[in-house]
């Protein structure tokens, strides 16, 4: 990703805020891709993740802890 760890690690602690292309890189090197959606989908978009069968680990989008 060309970030250290130290600068990893302060991301992770809050204690710094990354820019939108470093959360693009960490998602993807996570082999995860962001997405916004609206506010108002949000239920929708959880009943459609929560359908697989609990095949995969997603965390409910609201109401729960990321």
């Amino acid at each position: 990703m060309g970030r250290d760890q130290t600068y990893v690690a302060r991301v992770e602690g809050g204690k710094r805020d990354p820019r939108w292309e470093t959360v693009l890189d960490f998602a993807r090197a996570l082999e995860l891709e962001p997405m916004l959606i609206p506010r108002s989908w949000v239920p929708a978009v959880d009943t459609i993740v929560q359908a697989d069968g609990g095949q995969s680990e997603a965390p409910p989008l609201v109401g729960g802890q990321w």
